[in-house]
């Protein structure tokens, strides 16, 4: 049989992935102190907040923001800094999800 009728067949050759390494294993993680329950219960307010902000035209931001200053004399500066301390605990939670679903994938390809 020919080359070219072997692929009007459907035969397909392997294609072969090739590993960065030969050992996938890994050692268990201790995340120390807080679980991540714990750090995830303690942003909830921040969660609420920044729903509220981004809900928020700029416009009615403005009006909040006067009202929140003048009511609680809550800084904004302290407000933002805080947003953006929570916004890095929330990227190294995705980095800990991407992690776990790299282990199960690692897992299911059974190479550990």
């Amino acid at each position: 049989m020919s080359r070219r009728s072997a692929r009007t067949k459907g035969t397909k050759s392997a294609q072969i992935i090739r590993l960065p390494h030969d050992d996938f294993s890994f050692e268990a993680c201790d995340l120390k102190g807080k679980t991540l329950l714990e750090k995830y219960d303690e942003n909830r307010l921040y969660v609420d907040i920044v729903n509220g902000l981004i809900k928020s035209g700029s416009s009615a931001l403005k009006r909040k923001v006067d009202a929140v200053k003048s009511e609680t004399g809550i800084n904004v500066d302290d407000l933002i800094s805080d947003i953006e301390s929570v916004a890095e605990d929330f990227e190294a939670l995705a980095s800990i999800f991407r992690m776990a679903a790299a282990r199960l994938t690692v897992v299911k390809a059974k190479l550990v």
